[in-house]
């Protein structure tokens, strides 16, 4: 951590940009791949960061502005996530989203 405060304090000395992405570095290489208007299906925890690389996310932990149906999108994801859902489940739930990417996230 000390050496993260170093870094962030030499950045502000500089006058350069201060980045988050030790946190989501893993995800970074999304922006070579998916487009902006292209839906991932990601677990809730990384669904909260991939808008900001890229694409959209299919559920995140809070609303969705204008997704009325935000709390049903959620628990689908939530349940595709759940090591005891059935495989026919984790199909209905693909096609009902039908997203262009499925990102499974090995790091967690």
């Amino acid at each position: 951590m000390q050496g993260r405060l170093l870094t962030i304090a030499n950045s502000i000395y500089l006058g350069r940009p201060i980045s988050s992405q030790i946190g989501y570095k893993h995800l970074m290489f999304l922006k070579d791949y998916v487009g902006h208007d292209e839906v991932v299906f990601a677990d809730i925890a990384s669904s909260w960061i991939l808008p900001t690389i890229a694409g959209k996310a299919a559920a995140t932990t809070h609303p969705l502005a204008f997704v009325p149906e935000w709390w049903n999108r959620k628990m689908a994801v939530i349940e595709f996530f759940e090591p005891n859902t059935s495989s026919a489940r984790r199909n209905e739930i693909l096609r009902q989203f039908k997203p262009q990417y499925l990102l499974i996230n090995k790091i967690k």
